[in-house]
């Protein structure tokens, strides 16, 4: 009898290992659920053009982004293309990676056309294939220019897409 209770508490605290309850290591209750997320971020100069309020399109798209990065699990896996390109780094992060990315990006006056993104940001995606839902999330301004061959472009079915214009 000893040996069958010892062996029972053993896979009672294995389950609980695995479960791991309690609050998450920073305190607080998740958000969300765990998602991997891919955000195309267009960096063109007329992201640099002010509002009436002062704000700048570049302002308000980097605080979409870093209000979405909050609702994330802090175990969900984020990436980010930009266009123009950046050297934002070319590996799935956690969101709390990312908002430091994102502080540290500009504007560009470079080139760059939304499908030259769209593009590894929906191949990245397919390759990832996880337990976890899947979504592309684009923040432009959403000027006509380069936004033709968008419908060449082919997407998972299963893909939530999210287009937030600034």
């Amino acid at each position: 009898w000893p040996l069958l209770l010892l062996r029972a508490l053993g896979v009672v605290l294995l389950g609980l290992a695995f479960a791991r309850p309690g609050p998450p290591h920073d305190g607080h209750r998740p958000v969300g659920r765990r998602e991997a997320v891919v955000f195309v971020l267009d960096r063109s100069g007329s992201m640099a053009m002010r509002s009436s309020e002062g704000l700048t399109a570049w302002d308000e798209a980097c605080g979409r982004v870093r209000s979405r990065l909050a609702e994330l699990h802090p175990q969900s896996r984020v990436r980010l293309f930009c266009y123009p390109p950046t050297e934002a780094g070319d590996d799935w992060v956690g969101p709390a990676a990312m908002r430091k990315m994102v502080a540290g990006l500009a504007p560009s006056l470079a080139e760059g056309r939304p499908l030259d993104a769209l593009r590894p940001a929906a191949e990245a995606l397919a390759r990832f294939r996880s337990d976890m839902p899947e979504s592309l999330e684009v923040v432009s301004d959403l000027q006509r220019l380069g936004w033709e061959q968008v419908d060449t472009l082919t997407l998972p079915e299963e893909l939530r897409v999210r287009i937030v214009q600034v």
